[in-house]
């Protein structure tokens, strides 16, 4: 992985999906059993498949759509799979066009495409989805 730099610190209580849904205050993951520190939207559904990841952020508001390219109006992130087709990443596009992750426990990094991260560690950008962002000239509810 090439071409990023450091925004934050490392910090084990959130995740890269959490980040990508503005919370830095929880893992999201799906436990079986409730876990302190970990949350899960209560409309999602459970697993490890892509289709997972594409339903938590169908609960916050987002929707399917075509590439990475800066929408005005839109906020949008990036949903990952590895080779197995479990969801293995998630990344939000910043107000300029670049691209934020979270690295695990690591660090919150700033990247220009969401393409930097491809690879075995991070898998490769399986769907993008965006939804309006407050106040634009298209309504969503919030989470």
């Amino acid at each position: 992985m090439m071409g990023y730099i450091v925004t934050s610190q490392q910090d084990r209580r959130y995740n890269c999906v959490a980040h990508a849904a503005n919370d830095y205050t929880h893992k999201w993951a799906f436990v079986p059993v409730a876990w302190p520190g970990y949350y899960w939207p209560s409309e999602a559904i459970k697993g490890d498949g892509i289709e997972v990841l594409v339903s938590v952020f169908e609960a916050l508001g987002y929707e399917i759509c075509a590439g990475d390219h800066l929408e005005d109006g839109y906020q949008k992130v990036a949903l990952y799979v590895d080779q197995q087709g479990y969801w293995s990443h998630a990344a939000r596009q910043e107000e300029d066009g670049s691209w934020s992750s979270k690295l695990g426990d690591l660090e919150d990094i700033r990247h220009r495409t969401p393409h930097a991260l491809s690879g075995p560690d991070y898998g490769q950008v399986m769907y993008y989805m965006r939804r309006a962002k407050r106040g634009s000239h298209e309504t969503t509810e919030e989470a």
